[in-house]
């Protein structure tokens, strides 16, 4: 049995109103609002997998003993972090994607990240030849990068390949959280 500490247990996060101010391009104000929640969640997620770790008793040294958050754990926090992350560019980049007529304004269409991105090509699909709007061409290989290995969702897949699921995910997934950073920056401050 593992008990589990935070180390540095104090922490702060900005409040919901203060992502909002963050995300002043974004047309639709309920949107705003719910990307300002998702924002926070993002955040607090991200402090976790800085601050968690894992206190063990030490049968040989009769004590307990703080260490790093297990990889598996460390892990599925790290993909939850990227999926909130996607849910916030994807809810982004179809708003920004309606304002400039590449999108049709229709609530009920339900459009998935591949095929968000796929309306911001001038030509190509997300898998074969994409050329990306130069809004966003600087950032759309990390973005098509993070659409490939979203689909590590697919627990069914870590049957056959455990290793891309758990040991190798936190590497790729560190990488992955500083891209969607770099890409919300973007986006914050650049009108589409």
């Amino acid at each position: 049995m593992a008990q589990y500490t935070l180390r540095k247990p104090t922490f702060d996060i900005p409040s919901a109103a203060d992502f909002r101010k963050e995300w002043p391009h974004i047309a639709d104000d309920g949107l705003q609002k719910i990307v300002s929640y998702e924002m926070q969640s993002f955040q607090f997620h991200r402090e976790l997998i800085a601050r968690l770790h894992t206190r063990r008793y030490d049968d040989y040294r009769k004590k307990y003993q703080i260490q790093p958050l297990d990889f598996t754990l460390r892990a599925g926090l790290a993909k939850s972090v990227v999926s909130s992350g996607v849910a916030i560019l994807e809810a982004v980049l179809r708003d920004y994607g309606i304002q400039k007529s590449y999108i049709p304004n229709n609530p009920a269409k339900r459009l998935t990240f591949g095929k968000i991105l796929n309306k911001w090509l001038d030509s190509g699909d997300i898998e074969k030849a994409p050329v990306p709007k130069p809004y966003i061409a600087t950032h759309f290989p990390a973005l098509k990068s993070i659409w490939e290995s979203r689909n590590d969702i697919h627990l069914h897949k870590s049957v056959s390949t455990p290793k891309k699921f758990y040991e190798d995910v936190i590497p790729r997934t560190e990488a992955e959280i500083e891209a969607l950073l770099a890409i919300m920056e973007f986006l914050k401050k650049n009108k589409p």
